[in-house]
């Protein structure tokens, strides 16, 4: 009777852990690069939303926003833009979670 108290405790304590375990890897999701072209400039509602290869994307608050320019001698040079500066057509790299927008890159 003894050995069933320590199991099921020993049990209890597995199961915490594992189930903590579980929760925090889902919370820390991780973001990747997609390459795409806007296929309907932003547009504000509650949120900053943009199409991009007819998907809808939300601009996160924090995100941010660059054009990326080809320099003579290959390398590339950035500099900081407007959400409202983006254009349907124009080629972007976008930094995403889901349909959620960390960062994006406008290249030219």
């Amino acid at each position: 009777m003894h050995y069933h108290k320590i199991y099921g405790s020993k049990l209890l304590v597995l199961l915490i852990v594992l189930s903590s375990l579980l929760l925090t890897t889902s919370v820390m999701a991780r973001t990747y690069w997609v390459n795409g072209v806007v296929t309907k400039a932003p547009w504000e509602e509650r949120y900053r939303h943009i199409e991009i290869d007819h998907k809808l994307y939300t601009f996160m608050p924090k995100a941010t926003i660059s054009l990326r320019l080809k320099g003579h001698a290959g390398n590339y040079n950035e500099e900081e833009l407007s959400w409202f500066q983006i254009k349907k057509g124009e080629k972007v790299f976008i930094n995403i979670q889901g349909r959620r927008i960390y960062r994006l890159i406008i290249q030219r």
